[in-house]
């Protein structure tokens, strides 16, 4: 008999360091995200793309930036058909910023600067020495104008409880 009540004793040690070790295993899951969305990669990607035709246009005496910025927006908007995206570019004269949204109520805001629509364009005259500061996800970015070309690039977008950003 007192070689049993060993065996219980172990026996019930285990089970009890089971159920412990499976309680804690429980309570420290975490639930992965529901996709994984590399926005700041993205967005820097872009802006490198962006910058590659601004050297190219100025070595070339040539204007493609808009031409790839329109591009870029048509490839963005069938991959990401949910995401708000911002372009921002311009030189000493003039800035554009195209500002992309599936409707009014998601755009990306912009201080200081209004869109009227869902896929709006905006031409700001002189803006250099200028920061326009863009908000994603409650943070402020800044994009500051120089006396050279600039470009910057924003996206957005928000997916059940999750909110993806990027800014380059």
């Amino acid at each position: 008999m007192r070689k049993k009540g060993g065996q219980v004793f172990l026996i019930g040690a285990a089970l009890f360091i089971m159920i412990v070790v499976g309680f804690t295993s429980l309570s420290n899951y975490v639930l992965p995200s529901s996709t994984d969305y590399n926005f700041d990669l993205v967005a820097s990607n872009i802006k490198t793309e962006m910058v590659s035709v601004v050297e190219h246009d100025m070595q070339n005496a040539e204007s493609n930036l808009q031409d790839f910025v329109d591009k870029t927006g048509i490839h963005l908007r069938n991959t990401y058909p949910e995401a708000s995206f911002l372009f921002i570019f311009g030189n000493t004269t003039n800035a554009t910023m195209i500002n992309h949204a599936i409707n009014t109520e998601s755009l990306i805001e912009v201080e200081g600067v209004s869109f009227t629509s869902a896929d709006d364009t905006v031409t700001l005259n002189s803006p250099v020495n200028t920061s326009y500061t863009i908000k994603l996800n409650g943070v402020d970015y800044i994009a500051k104008f120089y006396t050279d070309t600039q470009v910057y690039f924003a996206i957005e977008k928000q997916e059940k409880d999750e909110i993806f950003v990027g800014f380059a």
